[in-house]
């Protein structure tokens, strides 16, 4: 079984560039993902989720450390969810930090409404 590791937040320290790599190294084999991160990014963390989602081999999840924001998101993408018992697991709602007017932040919570559900 390969080892992917997501340490770091999504969109700056682990990339869906860099777990794609990992995932064709592993070359369809058996895949376990161990995660430690506080989250970050929601439009990479799709990416990382989705490639995960499609890889063709066997893929399972394990919580080293924290699961947090977008990286608890990215979890549930295994087809089985290992977790310590310490490790903590944080989900909540996106949250942005927006400038504009009333129809920019109008937008801006419209997004963040369709990202929630």
């Amino acid at each position: 079984m390969k080892i992917v590791q997501i340490s770091g937040v999504i969109g700056f320290d682990v990339t869906g560039k860099e777990i794609r790599k990992q995932l064709d190294e592993a070359n369809g084999e058996d895949v376990l993902v161990e995660i430690s991160s506080p989250g970050g990014f929601v439009f990479d963390g799709l990416e990382i989720f989705n490639l995960l989602r499609d890889y063709k081999g066997y893929v399972q999840t394990k919580l080293m450390g924290v699961a947090a924001s977008m990286a608890s998101y990215i979890a549930m993408a295994g087809k089985k969810i290992l977790i310590h018992d310490n490790a903590i697991f944080m989900i909540h709602n996106p949250w942005l930090f927006s400038i504009g007017d009333h129809n920019d932040l109008r937008k801006d919570a419209d997004n963040l409404e369709a990202l929630a559900n």
